[in-house]
């Protein structure tokens, strides 16, 4: 392999990059990387980013808001028993749910101690920032 496309395939690497190119002598060297992207259940196990929530305390108890624009998610796989469901008791840093926003998948942690008294969306809908998603009581 010719050393300038070898310098290429490095800084490709070092810096995360899917394309690099110059030109050299009227030559024009290009390396590009095929990006493919896993599914969301493919990932969670080993991507997931806990999130702090935004947390509201109003007289219908603490209310559990999204921390970011993206897709809620009430389990971590499809098929799979939902993190929480209404009536259910929680505790305090357990999580609640997942918000994927850009191919990274965010958990969502209980604040505080308590029951979970309204989940305000269903599984793949989309959330806006500052949502409540979850009241616990």
């Amino acid at each position: 392999m010719d050393k300038k496309y070898k310098k290429l395939v490095e800084i490709l690497n070092e810096n995360n990059l899917t394309r690099v190119s110059f030109e050299d002598k009227g030559k024009k060297y290009e390396v590009e990387r095929a990006i493919t992207c896993a599914s969301p259940t493919s990932i969670l196990s080993s991507h997931t980013k806990p999130t702090n929530s935004v947390v509201s305390d109003t007289q219908n108890g603490t209310e559990v808001k999204s921390p970011i624009l993206g897709i809620f998610y009430e389990a971590p796989t499809p098929g799979k028993k939902p993190f929480v469901k209404k009536g259910d008791k929680v505790k305090k840093g357990q999580t609640l749910f997942i918000i994927e926003a850009m191919k990274v998948l965010n958990e969502v942690f209980a604040p505080t101690n308590g029951v979970i008294k309204e989940i305000k969306f269903k599984d793949g809908e989309l959330v806006q920032f500052d949502d409540t998603v979850i009241i616990i009581g």
